[in-house]
């Protein structure tokens, strides 16, 4: 475990992060949960994860999109932050949907590096591309085995919500890796955590890392079943 004190500039931030990933045993790209949390647990100030977050944190969540390949994010997410065009021309954002109810002709579909995880029944543009897995809601474990050919050999799949998302991943014990920064800050209210789900599961990580730059608390934990980098 590494722990210090210092500014966090793009050599630190790409030591930590932006290493080449192994793949799980079982030939899974490993997925890596990235989120930012307040020190009571909230995911968001006003709505939105921008009020927790500073320039470092910002830093780490570009290195990690760049180092993953693939983003896997849920449809209130894409909507609620208002995702764009990938700043890398060839990482893959694949948005989870049931209700298909999404910005087709934004910036991100627009874009041509946006794909759809939906059920067989969901409604998709044509010329949008997606992915099919389960009859009426998404079956994300068969989802994330599809999503297999979009991560490169050394890469990995960036999780970034919501908590729904999130939950369904950690229920059926997909959640390789923990990337969660701290934000110095007391929220309060009846803000979202990181994972929302009625099932309780108690799944151990172990610590990798922990760095500040006097601001944010930046920690990576692994899965204590199997290490993924």
């Amino acid at each position: 475990m590494n722990a210090k004190f210092a500014h966090l500039d793009d050599t630190e931030v790409a030591a930590h992060y932006a290493e080449p990933r192994q793949r799980m045993s079982n030939g899974r790209a490993p997925i890596e949960l990235c989120m930012v949390a307040s020190l009571d647990g909230s995911i968001a100030l006003d709505g939105l994860s921008g009020g927790l977050s500073n320039s470092a944190d910002r830093k780490v969540l570009s290195t990690l999109r760049s180092a993953s390949g693939c983003v896997l994010v849920a449809a209130g997410t894409v909507r609620s932050e208002g995702y764009g065009t990938p700043a890398r021309p060839d990482l893959t954002v694949a948005v989870v949907t049931n209700s298909c109810d999404l910005d087709w002709e934004g910036p991100l579909f627009a874009s041509g590096q946006a794909i759809v995880i939906t059920h067989s029944e969901g409604v998709v543009p044509s010329h949008i591309r997606s992915i099919r897995a389960g009859d009426t809601s998404v079956d994300i474990s068969a989802a994330v085995d599809q999503l297999q050919e979009f991560v490169p050999q050394h890469g990995f799949i960036q999780l970034e919500g919501g908590p729904t998302l999130n939950a369904s991943l950690h229920e059926r014990n997909l959640i390789d890796v923990v990337n969660l920064t701290l934000s110095p800050q007391l929220v309060g209210g009846p803000g979202q955590r990181m994972i929302e789900s009625s099932i309780e599961l108690g799944q151990q990580f172990r610590l990798q890392h922990a760095v500040s730059d006097s601001e944010c608390l930046f920690t990576r934990w692994n899965r204590r079943s199997e290490v993924a980098s």
